[in-house]
C-alpha cells in the first residue's frame, strides 16, 4: 500500500502573489538581483548589467511524482518545497529542466540541474516566509 501511495502523482499546489514577491525579495538580499519588476507568479531582476527573468513556484510536497505548469521562456525556475527540512529552495536554469519538468517528475531528476540551493522558512501560523 505504502509503494503504492508513493507512485501517486502529486500535483503541486502553487501559492501566488505574495509568495513569488517574497521570492523576489529573497533573490535582492541574497543574490545580488536587483528586482525592476513583479508579475506574480514572475519577476523581472538585473544583475551585472543583465536583465534575468524569474518564475518562482512553491510546492506542498517534495517526494513522489510532482507536475508543474511552467513558462519556459524565462530564464530561471525557482522552487521553494514548503514542508521539506533543510536546503528547501532551489534556482535551475529554465531551458536546462523544460523537457524534465514539462511531465510528472521526480525531484532526484532535476538535482544535477541545481544552480543554487538555500534555506526558507515558511511559517502558516501567519501564512508567511
Amino acid at each position: 500500500m505504502q509503494d503504492r501511495l508513493k507512485k501517486l502523482l502529486v500535483v503541486a499546489m502553487v501559492y501566488h502573489s505574495k509568495w513569488s514577491n517574497a521570492i523576489a525579495l529573497f533573490a535582492q538580499m541574497n543574490w545580488g538581483v536587483q528586482v525592476l519588476a513583479l508579475e506574480p507568479p514572475f519577476f523581472l531582476g538585473e544583475q551585472k548589467g543583465n536583465k534575468i527573468t524569474f518564475e518562482g513556484v512553491i510546492l506542498k510536497q517534495y517526494q513522489g511524482q510532482l507536475k508543474l505548469t511552467i513558462n519556459t521562456n524565462t530564464d530561471y525556475l525557482c522552487l521553494v518545497f514548503d514542508n521539506k527540512p533543510g536546503d528547501n529552495l532551489i534556482l535551475l536554469r529554465t531551458q536546462d529542466v523544460k523537457d524534465i519538468v514539462s511531465r510528472p517528475f521526480e525531484v532526484v531528476e532535476i538535482v544535477p540541474h541545481i544552480r543554487l540551493k538555500d534555506k526558507v522558512e515558511i511559517s502558516h501560523e501567519r501564512d508567511s516566509l
